[in-house]
């Protein structure tokens, strides 16, 4: 009985880091088939409609697929905000297919509240910057199978630097 119990003992933590061992590599075989997507906003343009609480823009998106074999893309939701405030979100539906290692874009409508964009006007003003951020949920379907991945691009527009830029722009 004595016996048996040192076995146990001897075998037992071999055995239980062998299973996680196992139990690791797995978990990093199925992250490594994930595609990597990335987001651009490339363009705003006006859209048509709109009301007194909203303003329809169209925003260009650029889907960037770094994964060596090719992504279809079965549609979007984008959300917009701006000084860390929530603005808008744009809903697209568009079926598009992006080759390996390469990037499509694709309009969405955005629908943007008027009264929350105005709230962060006094904080764009007074920093005479803005930040934005871009976080979208993409829907593709790979080997037949659906999968929803999350994207996000963020960053910050100095607009005294771009005021400069165009004004040089303009002066030539």
């Amino acid at each position: 009985m004595r016996t048996q119990r040192l076995l146990c003992f001897l075998f037992f933590p071999p055995i239980l880091l062998i299973a996680l061992a196992a139990l690791l590599m797995n978990g990093c075989a199925t992250f490594q088939g994930e595609p990597p997507l990335d987001i651009m906003l490339s363009n705003v343009t006006p859209g048509q409609g709109g009301g007194v609480g909203d303003a329809p823009l169209n925003f260009v998106i650029r889907l960037e697929n770094a994964s060596p074999y090719p992504l279809t893309i079965e549609g979007g939701a984008y959300k917009v905000y701006l000084n860390d405030i929530y603005v808008g979100q744009g809903l697209s539906n568009e079926t598009l297919q992006i080759d390996r290692l390469a990037s499509a874009t694709v309009s969405v409508p955005v629908h943007v509240s008027t009264f929350r964009l105005v709230g962060s006007l006094y904080s764009v003003l007074k920093s005479n910057q803005v930040s934005y951020r871009l976080a979208g949920s993409i829907y593709v379907k790979h080997d037949g199978r659906p999968k929803t991945y999350q994207a996000t691009r963020e960053g910050m527009v100095n607009l005294a630097e771009v005021q400069n830029t165009l004004g040089g722009a303009n002066a030539q």
